[in-house]
């Protein structure tokens, strides 16, 4: 992790097929290895313009909140910097169970600890806002077929600038069996 630029390449054995992938990336020496005590293991999915990860599969929805924030109202994410006026997004997430380890509990049900982050970023790469917590569901006997079929929700608030274009990577990953998926999805954000 020294900043050089590290080049992928890919070559096909057999077969004439066209592949896309990224080129090449960067080694950003200001990261340290997830693995280390403490540390938020969703915190590396969450930079922009990676491949997605696909680990755990989810769906995910990004609207502007139904009740926007005053100017003195404190800011919905972790950047103490965000500046300017700005616009609120609720993005709910749907899980797919099966992908998720839920073990069972003491009642008969059903229970797990997963991770859900968003990180905005504008068009040239720069963070702008972060957002992130830990869920811990308690799925019981009679939810636990809904939950299979309907998937487990989850909701998270962000703010942004008020106009630009803006990517938000969303990541999920699961505390029991270290899996992990993520989407990037572009905001077209327009002053409210």
């Amino acid at each position: 992790m020294d900043g050089s630029y590290r080049q992928i390449e890919i070559n096909m054995l057999h077969g004439k097929s066209k592949l896309a992938y990224r080129q090449g990336y960067y080694a950003d020496a200001g990261s340290k290895p997830a693995a280390q005590a403490g540390a938020d293991p969703s915190a590396p999915l969450l930079q922009f313009g990676l491949p997605g990860a696909t680990g755990i599969l989810y769906g995910v929805r990004a609207e502007l909140a139904g009740v926007q924030p005053s100017s003195g109202e404190s800011r919905a994410g972790q950047n103490p910097n965000l500046k300017g006026p700005i616009v609120r997004y609720t993005v709910s997430f749907v899980l797919r169970s099966q992908d998720l380890i839920l073990n069972p509990n003491a009642q008969g049900g059903r229970s797990g600890r997963f991770l859900i982050g968003l990180k905005a970023y504008d068009h040239e790469g720069n963070a702008l806002n972060w957002s992130g917590d830990e869920e811990v569901v308690n799925i019981s006997p009679e939810q636990f077929d809904s939950i299979r079929k309907n998937g487990i929700p989850a909701h998270l608030n962000i703010d942004v600038p008020t106009a630009g274009e803006i990517h938000l990577v969303t990541a999920v990953y699961d505390r029991e069996s270290g899996m992990a998926g993520t989407l990037e999805i572009p905001l077209q954000v327009a002053p409210r």
